[in-house]
């Protein structure tokens, strides 16, 4: 449709929401440098550090050489690098050769992953353990 708001990422400006696509590297295309973005689809060759604040989708010909950090990253092709995310996905195409640090990990029947994994926590403290740590603090203080 013509003109429809709903489908107008252009006229965002390349600030739209999280969700999406803001940057396509092609089919065919090559892009070598560094990129921020809010999200992404590399279906070409991309050599470089990415760094997103959405989602970042490799597509079945996508080829990525160097460093990425994403909340969401979803790998239908290769990636030689490091990869940095909340949640990582490698589907049946999908290859990753290089480390990985991740909350969640899934790697379908047929994905390769080759390097080492870190998996970390969520580094949210609640508020009840706060109160109890600042509340030992202080009566070891007053003790002294």
């Amino acid at each position: 449709m013509i003109g429809s708001k709903k489908n107008d990422s252009a006229g965002s400006g390349g600030k739209g929401n999280k969700d999406q696509i803001t940057t396509l590297v092609g089919e065919g295309a090559s892009f070598e440098g560094n990129i921020t973005t809010s999200s992404a689809r590399i279906d070409g060759t991309f050599k470089g550090e990415a760094k997103l604040y959405g989602s970042l989708i490799i597509g079945e010909k996508g080829h990525v050489h160097g460093d990425v950090s994403s909340p969401k990253v979803i790998v239908y092709g290769k990636v030689e690098g490091k990869v940095k995310a909340n949640s990582l996905e490698i589907k049946e195409t999908g290859n990753i050769e290089g480390d990985i640090s991740v909350q969640t990990l899934t790697v379908d029947s047929g994905g390769i992953f080759n390097g080492s994994s870190a998996m970390k926590h969520n580094d949210h403290v609640k508020e009840s353990e706060s109160k109890a740590e600042v509340a030992s603090f202080q009566e070891f203080k007053s003790q002294k």
